[in-house]
C-alpha cells in the first residue's frame, strides 16, 4: 500500500496545507505498524488484514480501546501472494454449486449454536440427492493456529466473518501452507545446496518480482515429511527417497512424489556429496576394477576372496581381500546396496565404518582393503581404482569429464522432489523454478556457487 499511501498524503496535504503527513517507510506487514502505533511512533497505519486477536488485546491494554478498522478497498482478484478474494471449492465431479455462510458455519464450526441442527457431515444434508447423499463431507483448510498463537490471516478472517467467534471443527483436515508467517515461500531440505539454491532465488526474484523465499536447509532427510505435509515448495535432496520415508509419502498424499536431478556431485573436498570411489592401499598394485567384480568382492552372492579372482598374481595371488566401506546402516552404505548391489546384503567379512575418513584411514594401514569411500576425500596414502566399462568403452578414473557426460559408474546427484502436479499457483511457480534450475543459467548459477556441484550435461 505503500505508493498508495503517499498518493493519499499528498492528495490530503493539497487540501490541508497546515497539515504535515509523513508516510513512514522500511516496514512491509501489518504486525510492524501495529507494534508502531502502539509504541506511539505513528498515527495510523495501513493494514493487509483483520487484527488478530492478541493485536486487539494489546491495543485495549495500551490505549484503553479497540483498533478502528477502516475497510478501503476489496480483496485481489488477481495479484498472487497478497489479500486475496476468497473462494470455497468442491471437486469438479461434485455437482454443488452453492453454499450459505450460515451452511459454511454448520460446516466448519465445532460448536453448536440455540436451535442449530447437528453439525454438516453428508452431502445430503447441503440439497445433493442420488449416490452423493449419503456420501460423508471431507472438510479441509488451513491450520487454525500457527506456533506462535495466531492464525493466519485467511483464517482470522473467516473465524470474524463466517465462525463469528466459534472454533473449528476438530476434524478439519488441515492443509499445511509452504508460506513463512511473513509471507515468503519455504524451501525445507539439503543443507549442503544452499549457495545453489541462493542463487537460484535471486535470479528467480528478478524474473519474477514480489516473491521471496525462506531457505530452511538442514539436511535431506527434513525434505520428505515437508513436501508430503505441504510445508516447503519443493523438496532439494542430496539422495533418493529411503524406501521407508516413500512409503510414509505415499500414505500422507495418495500418489508418488517426483524426482528431478539438477546436478551431479561434486570433486571439491568441501562438498558433502561426492562421487563414490573403490580405493586400495598405495602398495597395491591393482590398477583397475569392473562393477561385476566389484559387487562380487562386497556381497556374498559368488564372491571374490582373493586377488588373484581380480588379475594379480605373484606373492599377491593367495591373499585375501578386505572389504570394507561405509557401514550398511549409513546414507552411502544403503545407496551402494540399493543402487548397485541389487539391494543384496553386504558379505559376513565386510567392515562398515561411518565415515569416510575412517575408512581411507583402515585402507592406508590394510594392504589387503579394497574399500568405498567418498571420491572427493582422496589422500596419498592410498590408490583410487579405474573402474573398466567394458564394450570398449575403456576405463573411467572419476574426472570432472566423465562424471558430466555421464561415464562415471560411481557418480552420485543431487534431486529436487517435487509434489504431483495440480492446477495451481504453488504448481505455476514450481514448473518456473524447475525452469530455471534446469536452463543453461540456472546450471551457469548452480556450477559458479560453492561448493562447487558439478553441472548436468
Amino acid at each position: 500500500m505503500q505508493p498508495l499511501l503517499a498518493r493519499w498524503a499528498r492528495g490530503f496535504q493539497s487540501r490541508q496545507p497546515g497539515v504535515v503527513v509523513e508516510v513512514g517507510r522500511g516496514t512491509r506487514y501489518s504486525a510492524a505498524g501495529v507494534a508502531a502505533l502502539l509504541a506511539g511512533t505513528a498515527n495510523c497505519i495501513s493494514f493487509a488484514r483483520e487484527a488478530f486477536p492478541a493485536e486487539v488485546a494489546a491495543f485495549r491494554h495500551e490505549l484503553g480501546h479497540e483498533p478502528i478498522l477502516v475497510p478501503v478497498a476489496g480483496g485481489s482478484f488477481a495479484t498472487p501472494h497478497g489479500s486475496f478474494v476468497l473462494a470455497v471449492y468442491v471437486n469438479r465431479a461434485n455437482p454443488l454449486r452453492g453454499l450459505s455462510l450460515p451452511q459454511l458455519a454448520k460446516l466448519f464450526s465445532g460448536r453448536r449454536l440455540p436451535g442449530q441442527m447437528q453439525p454438516l457431515t453428508t452431502w445430503g444434508q447441503l440439497g445433493l440427492h442420488g449416490v452423493w447423499a449419503d456420501r460423508p463431507i471431507h472438510l479441509y483448510g488451513m491450520t487454525p493456529r500457527r506456533a506462535g498463537g495466531n492464525p493466519p490471516g485467511i483464517v482470522n478472517f473467516l473465524d470474524t466473518r463466517v465462525l463469528q467467534g466459534r472454533p473449528w471443527r476438530a476434524d478439519l483436515r488441515v492443509q499445511v501452507d509452504n508460506l513463512t508467517a511473513d509471507g515468503a515461500v519455504r524451501i525445507v531440505g539439503y543443507n549442503d545446496m544452499r549457495w545453489m539454491l541462493q542463487a537460484i532465488d535471486r535470479r528467480y526474484m528478478q524474473r519474477y518480482p514480489g516473491v521471496r523465499f525462506r531457505l530452511i536447509l538442514h539436511g535431506t532427510r527434513t525434505a520428505p515429511a515437508a513436501l508430503a505435509s505441504g510445508r516447503s515448495l519443493l523438496a532439494p535432496m542430496g539422495a533418493p527417497f529411503l524406501p521407508t520415508a516413500l512409503a510414509a509419502y505415499r500414505r500422507q498424499v495418495g500418489t508418488g512424489p517426483l524426482r528431478f536431478r539438477v546436478a551431479h556431485a561434486a570433486l571439491d573436498p568441501r562438498a558433502r556429496s561426492s562421487p563414490l570411489a573403490i580405493y586400495v592401499n598405495i602398495g597395491n598394485p591393482l590398477s583397475s576394477i569392473d562393477m561385476e567384480q566389484l559387487r562380487r568382492s562386497f556381497t556374498g552372492i559368488e564372491p571374490l576372496a582373493t586377488w588373484s579372482q581380480l588379475g594379480l598374481g605373484g606373492t599377491w595371488a593367495r591373499r585375501p581381500i578386505h572389504p570394507c566401506g561405509l557401514a550398511p546402516t549409513t546414507a552411502l552404505g544403503r545407496y551402494m546396496r540399493l543402487q548397485h548391489f541389487g539391494g543384496t546384503a553386504y558379505a559376513a567379512n565386510y567392515i562398515g565404518y561411518a565415515e569416510s575418513a575412517q575408512v581411507l584411514a583402515r585402507v592406508a594401514a590394510d594392504p589387503d582393503a579394497l574399500c568405498i569411500a567418498d571420491l572427493n576425500q582422496a589422500v596419498a596414502s592410498v590408490r583410487m581404482l579405474g573402474i573398466r566399462l567394458g564394450q570398449g568403452q575403456g576405463i573411467s578414473i572419476g574426472s570432472s569429464a566423465d562424471i558430466v557426460s555421464g561415464r562415471y559408474p560411481l557418480d552420485r546427484y543431487l534431486y529436487i522432489y517435487v509434489r504431483a502436479p495440480k492446477a495451481g499457483v504453488s504448481e505455476r511457480m514450481v514448473c518456473r523454478y524447475l525452469r530455471l534450475l534446469l536452463s543453461d543459467d540456472g546450471q551457469r548459477l548452480l556450477a559458479a556457487a560453492a561448493p562447487d556441484y558439478l553441472p548436468l550435461s
